[in-house]
């Protein structure tokens, strides 16, 4: 496999982009991990923010996107992590990611999430919020590697579960008093600790089990 290329993608790749990303959601065994965007919202992607993807040669193998909101949007993440209204201004959202199925496992996600930081801290951006399906394994992973904590979980994208994930652009680390552990599974239970306030802070795999870490933040 050649090394591949990162460039800042722009409305001239829609088509490669819709075409990766239906390769994408179709290889899923589960389909409600990943959200597509339509043409449309890809477009109003690009009028307020953008993307960067990754190539081999000339083929568009990843892809990760990053939103500004409308600091109104009645649904803002912000409110799902307990910013004030008058932060949201400040707020971007990363929004979706996916790599194609046959270049998945070689750290991609994670490269564009890096770059992504850079590129957002050449903005006024002061927090970050990120949506993450409950049973996706490698972008909860990607989210606790950025170091995003777990605020809360909510029904959106027209009656779908979400986590929602926040932290500030330039990362602060935390303090916390206690931790407790929740089986992936376990959505009930982990919908009652974020209710409790505790902050999901890991995703920890041992011997076949998966778990969520929560602890209580000082």
């Amino acid at each position: 496999m050649s090394a591949v290329t990162m460039k800042r993608l722009t409305m001239e790749q829609l088509d490669a982009i819709l075409t990766l990303q239906r390769v994408v959601h179709e290889s899923l065994d589960d389909p409600t991990v990943l959200q597509p965007l339509d043409e449309e919202e890809w477009t109003y992607l690009f009028s307020k923010s953008g993307a960067i993807g990754l190539y081999d040669q000339e083929e568009l193998i990843a892809v990760r996107a990053y939103l500004m909101p409308p600091s109104d949007d009645p649904d803002h993440l912000g409110q799902f992590v307990g910013l004030p209204e008058e932060y949201w201004p400040g707020v971007a959202y990363h929004e979706i990611s996916f790599v194609h199925p046959n270049y998945q496992g070689n750290g991609y996600q994670k490269m564009l999430g890096e770059a992504l930081w850079h590129e957002l801290e050449q903005t006024d951006v002061l927090y970050v919020c990120a949506t993450v399906a409950p049973h996706n394994i490698p972008s909860l992973l990607d989210k606790f590697h950025q170091g995003f904590l777990l605020h809360g979980l909510v029904t959106i994208y027209g009656g779908k579960r979400r986590y929602v994930f926040g932290r500030p652009l330039r990362h602060v680390p935390i303090q916390t008093e206690e931790t407790t552990s929740v089986s992936i599974d376990d959505v009930a239970d982990i919908a009652d600790l974020l209710d409790e306030g505790w902050k999901g802070i890991a995703l920890d795999r041992h011997d076949g089990h998966v778990t969520l870490r929560f602890a209580r933040i000082r």
